[in-house]
C-alpha cells in the first residue's frame, strides 16, 4: 500500500505544532504577558524546523486560497490589535530585515504583527484538513510550504530573536536569579520527570 505524501511523519509533526501555535494565539488572553512569550519562542522555533521538513509538493491546477485577501485581513487586524494590546510594551523591536545589505539601516518590527501574520497563514489550512480529500490536502501543504519560504517563515525568524533577547537578556530576574527564559527552562526540566 502506498502512503500518501500528506500522511507523512512531516507533515503530521507541522499539523501538531501548528495546532499548538492556533491554540497558543486564541488563548492569549488567559496568559500573561511573559507567559505568551515563553510559549510562542518555543513554538516558533518548532514551526520552523518542522515547516523545513515538510515535502516538495506540486500545488494543483485549480487551487485557491481558503479565505478572500479582505477575509484574511480582517483576521489579521483583529489579533495585531488584540496581541498588540497583550504584548505592549515587548511589541516593537529593532530589525534589520536584510541582514547582508550593509547599507540598509534597522527598521522596525512588531511581534504583534509577526504572530498574527503566522497565524493567518497557517489557521486556514489547519480549519479545512479534516474534510479536505487528498488533493486539496496537498494544496495545503504546498501552500504552508509556500508562505513559509515567502512570507511566515521571515516573520517567525524576525521574532524569535527579540523575543530570544527579552527572556534570556532584556527581562529582570527573579528572586532566585533566574531569567524568564532560565525559568522556562528548569520548569521544562522538572516536568518531564
Amino acid at each position: 500500500m502506498t502512503r500518501r505524501i500528506t500522511d507523512t511523519t512531516a507533515v503530521r509533526d507541522f499539523i501538531d505544532v501548528a495546532a499548538q501555535f492556533k491554540c497558543l494565539i486564541q488563548s492569549r488572553n488567559r496568559l500573561t504577558d511573559v507567559e505568551l512569550l515563553q510559549q510562542a519562542y518555543i513554538l516558533l522555533l518548532q514551526l520552523c524546523l518542522h515547516a523545513s521538513q515538510l515535502p516538495a509538493i506540486q500545488r494543483s491546477e485549480s487551487f485557491k486560497g481558503d479565505m478572500t485577501r479582505e477575509q484574511r485581513h480582517k483576521q489579521w487586524n483583529e489579533l495585531f490589535k488584540s496581541l498588540g494590546a497583550k504584548l505592549a510594551k515587548y511589541d516593537y523591536y529593532l530589525e534589520i530585515f536584510d541582514p547582508y545589505d550593509s547599507d540598509k539601516e534597522a527598521g522596525n518590527g512588531s511581534l504583534a504583527d509577526d504572530l498574527a501574520e503566522i497565524y493567518s497563514d497557517l489557521v486556514p489550512g489547519l480549519e479545512v484538513w479534516e474534510k479536505a480529500d487528498a488533493n486539496r490536502r496537498r494544496d495545503i501543504v504546498w501552500d504552508w510550504c509556500y508562505a513559509y519560504d515567502h512570507h511566515w517563515g521571515e516573520h517567525a525568524t524576525n521574532a524569535i530573536r527579540p523575543i530570544y533577547f527579552l527572556l534570556y537578556q532584556r527581562m529582570d530576574e527573579d528572586e532566585y536569579g533566574w531569567t524568564p527564559g532560565e525559568r522556562m527552562r528548569f520548569k521544562k526540566s522538572l516536568d518531564s520527570k
